[in-house]
This record gives C-alpha cells, sequence and structure tokens, in this order.
C-alpha cells in the first residue's frame, strides 16, 4: 500500500493552513485526476465538472490523516469521483426545479465553495446565512432539497432511468411560489406516511427532517444498531415507495 510523500506531507499541511501557492500547486498536481474523470461526462459540462472535481479535491485535503496508511490520490480519488457525480445530476436536474430555486442554490453552493477554499473546512449554516443574507432556516431548507434532489435522482429502476424522469409531471405549472409556503413541509410529511417506521426514521436522520439532524448513513447505522449497507438498501427502498406512492409526483413537483 503506497503512501503520502513528504513533498506532498509539505504541501497538504501549508494548504490547509491558508498558503494558497502550495494550494495552487495541490491543484495543479491532482488535476489530472480531476480531468480523467471528468472527462466520462458530457463534454458540454467538462468545465463545471472540472469545477465540481476541484472541491472533492479541497474537501480530501481537509479531511486526510496522514497515518492512514494511503497515498493521498487515493484517498482523493473518491471524494473527486463523488463530488463530479452529484455536481452532474445536479446539473441534469436543474430544469425540473424552479429558476429561483435554482438560483438560490447555486449561491449557497458558490458561498461554499469559496469558503473552503479559503478556509479550508465548510461553513456552517449560520455562516451561510451571514454572507448570502438568506435567514438560516431558508439555507437549510434549500440544502435540503439539493441532497433531496441529487438522492432520488441517484436511485434507478430496473430500466436504469433516473427517478426524476418518473415523477416529472408534464402537465404541472410553475410551483416557484409554492415553494416558499408550508406545502413542502406538508407534502413531506405525506410521502413520509408511506414508509415503515425503520424507514421514516432513517429519511428524517439522513435529510434532517422533524428537526433532527443531517447524519451520514454510517452514522444512521451506529444509532440503530445495524450495518452501514443495510441503511443505505432501507433508504434507497423508503425513496422507491415515496416514487411509487400517490405522493410521487407531488415530490417531484416540490423537487
Amino acid at each position: 500500500m503506497g503512501t503520502t510523500t513528504t513533498k506532498e506531507r509539505i504541501i497538504l499541511t501549508s494548504a490547509r493552513e491558508g498558503n494558497n501557492k502550495n494550494l495552487e500547486i495541490l491543484l495543479l498536481d491532482n488535476m489530472g485526476l480531476i480531468y480523467k474523470y471528468a472527462l466520462k461526462y458530457d463534454r458540454e459540462f467538462l468545465h463545471d465538472m472540472i469545477q465540481e472535481g476541484s472541491i472533492g479535491l479541497l474537501t480530501a485535503a481537509s479531511k486526510y490523516e496522514f497515518d492512514r496508511g494511503t497515498k493521498f490520490s487515493t484517498y482523493a480519488t473518491f471524494w473527486i469521483t463523488q463530488a463530479i457525480s452529484r455536481g452532474y445530476q445536479r446539473i441534469k436536474r436543474n430544469v425540473r426545479i424552479p429558476s429561483t430555486t435554482q438560483d438560490r442554490i447555486k449561491q449557497i453552493n458558490k458561498i461554499i465553495t469559496k469558503y473552503m477554499t479559503e478556509n479550508h473546512r465548510t461553513p456552517s449554516t449560520e455562516e451561510i446565512s451571514e454572507i448570502s443574507g438568506i435567514h438560516h432556516s431558508k439555507v437549510e431548507y434549500y440544502q435540503q432539497i439539493d441532497k433531496i434532489a441529487v438522492s432520488l435522482d441517484s436511485v434507478s429502476n430496473d430500466n436504469d432511468d433516473n427517478l426524476f424522469d418518473y415523477l416529472e409531471d408534464p402537465t404541472s405549472l410553475d410551483y416557484q411560489d409554492e415553494l416558499e409556503n408550508e406545502g413542502f413541509e406538508e407534502t413531506i410529511h405525506n410521502a413520509l406516511s408511506v414508509l415503515s417506521d425503520k424507514e421514516r426514521m432513517i429519511i428524517r436522520m439522513h435529510f434532517g427532517f422533524d428537526g433532527e439532524p443531517n447524519l451520514t448513513l454510517a452514522e444512521i447505522g451506529r444509532v440503530m444498531e445495524i450495518s452501514r449497507e443495510r441503511v443505505r438498501q432501507l433508504k434507497e427502498r423508503a425513496l422507491l415507495k415515496i416514487k411509487e406512492s400517490e405522493f410521487g409526483l407531488q415530490m417531484a413537483n416540490y423537487l
């Protein structure tokens, strides 16, 4: 198993401490890796995918532990590919989200990217709110929509089509105003009602509904004393149940 070189350690440590020169070196040294995975998607989105991959690299740099016995490039590959994949999903389904909501989500994501570049950590909801002027509850709201949409878009049926292709209502009007009222919360409540207690708990914890914190699959597994893989299976089953329920189209309208 490879290890990170002394030079890489120096660059990583310095970049974390805010040295912009070494941050640029870090990005340049790994641009080939970012480019490799960005090319797997539509060329028209190449610039966007490179930006997303760069965000993934910065995330990896902030989380990497030198004593883990894994080369940084190996560790970074996971975060780069995840960021590119999620970025691509976000771009492809943006046409299904009202324009005002798209703009808010883009604004928040740009703030997060800039903040991570300058401070080498993810900003809190309160910090995003202060920078953007958007109330912290709305910041959480838009981030929930973004996170749910990416998750729904990643769940495939037997034909490998995205759920949004099935959830989308071709006769729907502009739901921009409705996104700002309590209808969204009511729809979420109704959608969760079709799930089992265990599935509902997982969705609430993963997406932060009803005041629950946003937890990773591994964290949920520890809380529920089941494996991460089992949590993932239950989460995907729950999302499919919502898609196939009478509330599926309503969810599409809001997302």
